[in-house]
């Protein structure tokens, strides 16, 4: 009975793999850009207009001589093609990171509890104040994932079109990173997800507890 039962476990997880999917979803051109501000010759910080064509994105502080700038970068990503948040096994927020400059934490990433008033556009500049993980001088160039899968469940169940980001700028570091406008578009932000349909995981599972009570039984 335990090795049928180990080859019926065997073979659930097998099956549960083979009807498990994965979508990705890129950020759009109008879904990134920066803001900030700039400082020149001793004056006074001054505001300037948000950039939703810029490319690379980027992120960073710097001042020296009277002179400075700083600037970050709001993300929005479409959730209308998601399954339901019981669905999702796994979900990824992957940026292609281009140079880092500073040592130690360069940048925090946040995303938005309420994205009830986001259009897609990142111009919306919606609050974020999630923390979600941090890009640093030991992250390297390329590909970096920060796991969301909590905050894309948590949008999905609040029923929000867009999942918003930001990434933060910190003294003195900067990085840059692609951006949706990037002649290369496989190296534009996305959305990856993992998921299970739920009908097939209900049915899985009962389908283990029928064999789990059967060998409780034969015990």
């Amino acid at each position: 009975m335990r090795g049928l039962f180990i080859s019926a476990f065997t073979i659930l997880m097998a099956a549960s793999l083979s009807f498990a999917g994965i979508t990705q979803i890129t950020v759009q051109p109008e879904g990134d850009g920066n803001v900030g501000q700039d400082h020149w010759d001793y004056g006074n910080w001054e505001d300037v207009p948000f950039d939703s064509g810029v490319n690379p994105n980027y992120v960073g502080h710097w001042y020296e001589y009277g002179d400075g700038q700083w600037r970050d970068t709001y993300l929005q990503v479409s959730l209308s093609t998601l399954p339901a948040p019981d669905d999702i096994t796994a979900a990824t927020l992957n940026i292609n990171i281009l140079n880092l400059q500073g040592a130690d934490t360069i940048s925090n990433l946040y995303h938005a509890a309420d994205a009830g008033t986001a259009t897609g556009n990142a111009s919306d500049m919606i609050t974020c104040s999630e923390a979600v993980g941090s890009v640093s001088d030991s992250s390297g160039l390329g590909w970096l994932a920060f796991d969301v899968t909590d905050f894309i469940k948590a949008d999905l169940t609040s029923a929000f079109s867009w999942a918003a980001f930001q990434f933060a700028n910190q003294g003195y570091k900067s990085f840059t990173f692609s951006s949706a406008e990037t002649a290369t578009a496989p190296l534009a932000p996305y959305l990856e997800v993992n998921f299970i349909p739920e009908p097939i995981t209900a049915s899985l599972l009962a389908i283990g507890a029928l064999l789990l009570a059967k060998r409780k039984r034969r015990s």
